[in-house]
């Protein structure tokens, strides 16, 4: 067990899935805690959240991120701050978990990810 940046326990690394997607590698970003899975809000969630979460899932990294709204359960994580490093999205700074302050952030606002399948997608070299 060890403590992610909110001190809360966590017991293993938390799983993550797209869902509703055209593709297995694009759709709503979604976390499972606790046994109960729920979405990610888009606010303030770029790419540097979305390679973590996309190399959590096996890819190389992330093409894009979208709102792509339509989930359902529990708004699970808000303002999530990744530093590139972590190894599951539970490492990265956010508020807690289904923690709201000002306002709500609804299903509407789920984000959406596409997560790159090769090196090309992410990185090009022009010589």
């Amino acid at each position: 067990m060890y403590l992610n940046p909110i001190n809360f326990p966590v017991t293993v690394p938390v799983s993550v899935r797209l869902a509703d997607g055209p593709s297995e590698h694009e759709g709503r970003l979604e976390v499972e805690y606790n046994g109960e899975w729920g979405t990610v809000c888009d606010y303030n969630f770029g790419r540097t959240e979305a390679d973590v979460a996309c190399h959590q899932l096996g890819y190389n990294g992330s093409a894009a991120v979208y709102t792509h709204g339509g989930g359902s359960g529990r708004v699970w994580m808000r303002e999530v701050n990744c530093n590139g490093m972590e190894t599951s999205l539970d490492q990265c700074y956010r508020r807690g978990w289904a923690v709201h302050y000002g306002y709500p952030c609804g299903h509407s606002r789920d984000v959406g990810i596409i997560c790159a399948v090769n090196d090309i997608c992410k990185y090009q070299y022009y010589s």
